[in-house]
């Protein structure tokens, strides 16, 4: 479950609209008009859709018997209250594949932005070699927790149907499914489509109409741009916080901390993901840029040349290391615009 382990730990210029030509067949019509700084065809070229799609078996049954006693009991409304019961309480492989399942859309988010709805999240196209490889050995991951779910269900639906169990009166035999139909209620599937290529109307419309298409168009655009660069600050915020709270002078004069579980007196200090976060949500800033923000362009210099080559090492033995990184958070932080974080 070595790998398992690793996985749970991851977790806008303006274009002008052409005169109408008198053949039947509409040209291409341009859907950046309006869009400031954004140049649409490079969000099409330097980006994908990434779709994660996942299937599970919960292993929980709203129980209608038990619910209907509450009720009568509190002398409440029928549907008032709802008893939901875990099938198999105990069962170990099925929680494994339910965390599992939580690490890697939890993953799948951190590794893609916003793009609407229906699931579908842009992928920088930079990034799609990371996301393969990691989609990858999730998938088979996903199928050896499921087939320990499989391997493991009868024996665990044995022991639950045992007198005195863990479900008492709440036990169904009719609640259960067979091994294969259980089985059959996990899967994981990875979908990659190209950003629509919004900018080609051909379609046998008026002048006004296809001016509507156009300016949904030009907003639907502008919305992305603005959500992803939303998004972007909105991730650097927090591990820059956190690295400028970590680094302060105060957590390093020598006092003691707590104690661990053995112990030993506990030091004052940080995990060795403090840089590595902040860079990596620089290296999506970089590459998810594409409107050109100055702002975000002069934030993504700073750090690059502050942090890059910086270790927790570094940042635990050296004053004057602590100082210049945690001042250079402090700067960026400072430079983030107002998003309500």
């Amino acid at each position: 479950m070595g790998k398992l382990n690793d996985l749970l730990q991851q977790q806008g210029s303006e274009v002008a609209t052409p005169e109408t030509p008198t053949s039947t067949e509409q040209p291409s019509q341009s859907c950046t008009s309006g869009i400031p700084q954004v140049n649409v065809p490079d969000i099409r070229t330097s980006a994908v859709l990434a779709t994660l799609t996942i299937t599970e078996w919960s292993g929980v049954k709203k129980d209608r018997k038990a619910s209907d006693d509450v009720t009568m009991r509190h002398g409440a409304v029928s549907n008032a209250a709802k008893v939901n019961k875990e099938l198999l309480p105990n069962f170990r492989e099925l929680k494994d594949i339910h965390n599992f399942v939580a690490a890697a859309r939890k993953r799948h988010i951190q590794l893609t932005m916003p793009w609407g709805e229906r699931g579908q999240r842009l992928l920088p196209t930079a990034m799609l070699p990371e996301y393969k490889a990691w989609a990858t050995e999730t998938e088979e991951l996903f199928h050896e927790l499921r087939t320990a779910v499989g391997s493991k269900y009868e024996w665990e639906v044995r022991k639950v149907s045992a007198a005195g169990s863990e479900l008492g009166t709440l036990y169904d035999a009719d609640d259960y499914d067979s091994r294969a139909v259980v089985e059959g209620k996990f899967s994981i599937t990875f979908d990659y489509n190209p950003i629509p290529a919004a900018d080609d109307f051909r379609v046998d419309v008026g002048k006004d109409a296809l001016q509507e298409l156009q300016a949904s168009c030009d907003a639907a655009y502008a919305r992305v741009i603005e959500d992803t660069t939303a998004d972007l600050w909105k991730r650097l915020h927090e591990p820059l916080q956190n690295m400028v709270t970590q680094l302060q002078e105060a957590n390093f004069d020598g006092s003691i901390r707590g104690f661990k579980k053995n112990g030993e007196p506990k030091e004052a200090g940080f995990k060795e993901t403090l840089v590595p976060n902040v860079m990596h949500i620089v290296r999506m800033m970089e590459v998810a840029n594409w409107s050109d923000n100055p702002v975000m362009d002069d934030a993504i210099r700073k750090l690059k040349s502050d942090l890059t080559g910086i270790t927790s090492g570094m940042l635990k033995s050296n004053t004057l290391a602590r100082e210049k990184v945690r001042a250079t958070a402090e700067n960026v932080l400072q430079s983030i615009p107002s998003l309500n974080i």
